[in-house]
């Protein structure tokens, strides 16, 4: 389902695993089916680009395949295994 703000901005509120037929190919990913439950997620598409919110950074983010399966993996920690938002690190170096 699509949802316009009135800006050419675009929102696609999907399930994981039923994607809508109008998606690019360049966008087959989301197609595949992944070892994980259903999750909703709120993507948008923007210029012809989607991007997918990310829930920890609280902003939109480039939908890419590596996007797709950390979206799922972050969902699949909070949701199911009640993995705390707070124990998530992002963009950490190792040393």
């Amino acid at each position: 389902m699509f949802q316009s703000s009135g800006k050419g901005d675009f929102r696609l509120f999907i399930k994981s695993h039923h994607i809508c037929t109008m998606i690019p190919d360049k966008y087959a990913f989301m197609q595949q089916s992944l070892n994980f439950p259903e999750f909703k997620f709120n993507i948008r598409e923007k210029e012809g680009v989607l991007s997918i919110f990310d829930s920890l950074r609280k902003k939109y983010l480039i939908l890419t395949p590596e996007e797709w399966v950390r979206q799922h993996m972050i969902s699949f920690l909070v949701e199911f295994k009640q993995y705390p938002r707070s124990l998530f690190a992002l963009e950490r170096s190792i040393l």
